[in-house]
């Protein structure tokens, strides 16, 4: 999967995302709005698990889920 970013200098702006399956293009659709911040140096959008920083230190990561 990857995504551009077409919101230019300013945050929450739109973009792309395609999705590819050994190396064959396989969707795509746009984005009209992103999240108008930016994340931490430490924090992802895992998906499956947390490998980054965990939403409660009840548990140690990394954690699958």
């Amino acid at each position: 999967m990857s995504f551009e970013y077409l919101g230019g200098d300013k945050l929450g702006g739109s973009g792309t995302v395609k999705l590819t399956v050994d190396g064959r293009p396989v969707g795509s659709g746009a984005i009209d709005k992103t999240t108008p911040f930016k994340y931490s140096v430490s924090e992802y959008q895992d998906i499956g698990s947390d490998t980054g920083t965990p939403v409660t230190y009840d548990y140690q990561t990394p954690l699958n889920f």
